[in-house]
């Protein structure tokens, strides 16, 4: 994990797409959408699961986009944030 997070950190910009900002929110929509896929998987173990990786994830990126509008709009937001970092 360790290199794994090095290798982020050093490779570039890293944006995390999140359903939402709030923890709870966040978990249920993860959650739900994983039950949805029909691998048989347990509701508690898929949450623990995510809010176990959650905190590690977001201290690896260097931005976070909350993707709660259609694919459109979050793929727009994603190229205005790589180009305003672009013109830096």
């Amino acid at each position: 994990m360790a290199f794994n997070r090095k290798q982020v950190k050093e490779t570039g910009t890293s944006i995390l797409l999140l359903p939402s900002l709030v923890a709870a929110k966040a978990t249920k929509i993860i959650c739900t959408r994983q039950m949805q896929r029909g691998f048989g998987l347990n509701p508690t173990t898929e949450t623990a699961k995510y809010l176990s990786r959650i905190n590690a994830y977001q201290s690896l990126a260097d931005h976070q986009i909350v993707s709660d509008k259609n694919p459109e709009e979050i793929a727009q937001r994603v190229c205005d944030l790589l180009s305003s970092i672009r013109a830096t």
